[in-house]
Parts: structure tokens; sequence; C-alpha cells
């Protein structure tokens, strides 16, 4: 056999053995709902001292405090900027460096504003997207 006939049937056994792979897929047995890592959701819970709270609500309300934290970082930048400006006495370099101070808080605090606003569209779609109450 010439090279090229044992590299054709190299490839045309591998890709067969790929398709009959994905053509014939094994039964599998899917368990019912409330089984969560082996074991029934309810076991579980009590067990580890969880709660029964949807995560995607658990998500939303991560990112409303994360997000309100970093705003009030923010907030807390421009006002430090505004006490250094009033009190440079008219020194040039403290004046700018609290213009630069306002200007990363006042940025930060608009990226806070539009990453809220996405991620409730993000959630608010997931919400209604998998027919969730909660949207």
């Amino acid at each position: 056999m010439t090279k090229n006939t044992i590299t054709a049937l190299f490839f045309v056994l591998f890709f067969s053995s790929i398709l009959a792979t994905a053509l014939c897929p094994l039964p599998v047995s899917a368990g019912p709902d409330e089984m969560l890592w082996g074991g029934y959701m309810e076991d579980v819970q009590t067990t580890t001292g969880l709660g029964d709270r949807d995560p995607r609500e658990m998500i939303a309300s991560l990112l409303r405090v994360a997000l309100g934290f970093i705003g009030i970082i923010s907030v807390i930048i421009i006002l430090l900027a505004g006490m250094k400006w009033m009190t440079s006495y008219g020194d040039e370099e403290r004046v700018a460096a609290a213009k630069g101070m306002i200007a990363s808080g006042a940025a930060g605090l608009i990226i806070v504003i539009f990453s809220f606003g996405l991620s409730q569209f993000v959630l608010n779609s997931l919400y209604t997207a998998t027919g969730a109450i909660g949207g």
C-alpha cells in the first residue's frame, strides 16, 4: 500500500468512528429535578444549612451589594478630592491632583451606574426567558 492509501484509510476509519459515536448515543437515565449532588434537595439544604433561595436571586442581590459598595467608594473618592481641592490654598499641583481624583471618581461612578443597568437588563432577561416569577 502506498502512503496516500494508508493516510486515506486512517482518516476514513477515524472520522467514521467519530460519526458512529455521534449518531449512536448511549441511553442515559436522568434523575428527578429534586436530586442534587446525589441526594434530595431538602436533605442537602438541611445538612449544609443552606436555604432554598433561587440562585438567580442570590446572584442579583450579590451584584446589587457589590455595585452599591463600589458606588459608595466612588462617592467617597469624589468627596475626598473636593476636600483636597478646598484645602489646596491655590497650590496648582494639589488642585491638579484633586481634579484628577474627581475625574477618576466620576468615571468610576459612571461605570458603576452602567454596569448596574447592564446587570439588571441581563437578569431581567434571564428571568423572562426562564419564566421565573421574579421577572
